[in-house]
């Protein structure tokens, strides 16, 4: 059974964080929150200090975060998240969620999704590792063209 394609809104990155007020940015962030007030809010991130990375996310039940090995990318910390995400989707008896992710790269992924839950996992899966090979071959000195 395919599940419905995610609806992406990307009005968080309609301008430059560096030169937007933060009191601007707070104001679409609630005004985003409210328009979707009857879905369970999900919010995910990932991130990396020196080589200490993890995935994390929030939700009214709970928190989850888990350490991921120092030479894992910024990227697929953030691919984790969504993980430990689709894993309480996957076990929640709620029907409609919101996923809060500020990885503009992987929201972009999941707008293209409209598969199944296991073969978008299988996607976001494949591109974790297609960048971890990348990033091996140019650390290798091979060319990726």
């Amino acid at each position: 059974m395919a599940s419905k394609a995610p609806c992406n809104s990307f009005t968080l990155h309609s301008s430059d964080k560096a030169v937007t007020p933060l009191g601007v940015i707070k104001c679409r962030f609630y005004k985003l929150r409210d328009r979707f007030k009857n879905l369970y809010h999900i919010y995910t991130d990932g991130s990396k200090m020196g080589h200490r990375v993890s995935a994390a996310l929030f939700h009214k039940r709970g928190t989850s975060a888990i350490r991921l090995p120092g030479a894992t990318s910024i990227f697929n910390a953030e691919l984790q998240a969504i993980f430990l995400a689709l894993d309480v989707v996957r076990r929640s008896k709620e029907k409609h969620f919101l996923l809060l992710s500020d990885s503009y790269l992987v929201c972009l992924l999941c707008e293209e999704v409209t598969l199944t839950t296991i073969q978008f996992i299988n996607i976001l899966k494949h591109a974790a590792l297609s960048q971890t090979l990348v990033k091996q071959l140019y650390s290798a000195g091979s060319s990726v063209t």
